[in-house]
């Protein structure tokens, strides 16, 4: 059985061929030949999908081997990826496993795990602080990596970023590090076990972006400042 997801990660709309068919308590269901979809790990959310223009529906006791359809004449299934989801989710686990990579280098900091979702992705250090020095340059060494445009190869388990290393990556992939656009690191927050560093890249940088800069603009309008280098000062003042 092969992974559509890992061969082809940028398909949307596709056709996969039925293996056999069971008929359970008067529900139809197929295992397919190839494995359409990414359904998740404990790290890294699934795709969201539809199975002939229907929400896919599995068979429970048998995990995530069949799915149910709609007659048994079927010879095969139309498969659509919400794109937008797929592609977030291939924006920040990449850019994750960059992170990941260079951190790892870093014999002083140490990774506890990673989460990859569409609500916010992060990793957990068990380091109890970090520097504002050694978050600048781990963004900023990322972006360097990302614009630099480098070569990704998955390999099912892992993907190898040329002349980068090899770590280990759940799902779909980019092909090559630019795909991710930029990186930025949000913030850092406690946890029970140390701090996280949550992230965005992609398109959900870029809102990130928008939305600080509108703020800030807002905040120069209403203090009736010409530049947004007026604003600390300004601030500064109002609070003597």
């Amino acid at each position: 059985m092969g992974k559509i997801y890992i061969d082809s990660p940028y398909l949307k709309d596709y056709t996969v061929d039925i293996d056999h068919i069971r008929n359970i308590n008067n529900h139809i269901y197929a295992k397919l030949v190839d494995e359409p979809c990414f359904l998740g790990t404990n790290n890294v959310k699934g795709d969201i999908f539809t199975v002939d223009n229907s929400p896919c529906n599995f068979y429970k006791p048998s995990g995530k081997e069949y799915i149910e359809i709609s007659d048994t004449s079927k010879k095969s299934v139309n498969i659509k990826i919400d794109w937008e989801n797929r592609l977030k989710l291939m924006q920040d686990n990449l850019a994750i496993g960059i992170l990941r990579l260079l951190i790892l280098s870093d014999n002083n900091l140490k990774i506890d795990k990673y989460k990859v979702e569409p609500s916010g992705s992060y990793i957990n250090l068990l380091n109890k602080d970090i520097s504002f020095k050694s978050i600048a340059d781990l963004e900023e060494l990322s972006n360097y990596l990302i614009t630099s445009n480098l070569e990704v190869e998955n390999k099912d388990g892992s993907i190898n970023i040329f002349r980068l290393g090899e770590i280990d990556y759940d799902g779909p992939s980019l092909k090559r590090t630019g795909e991710i656009g930029f990186l930025i690191i949000k913030n850092v927050t406690k946890t029970l076990n140390g701090i996280r560093i949550n992230i965005a890249s992609g398109t959900g940088a870029y809102k990130d972006y928008r939305r600080k800069l509108d703020m800030l603009n807002n905040i120069k309008n209403y203090l009736n400042l010409k530049d947004e280098d007026e604003i600390f000062s300004a601030i500064k003042k109002l609070k003597a």
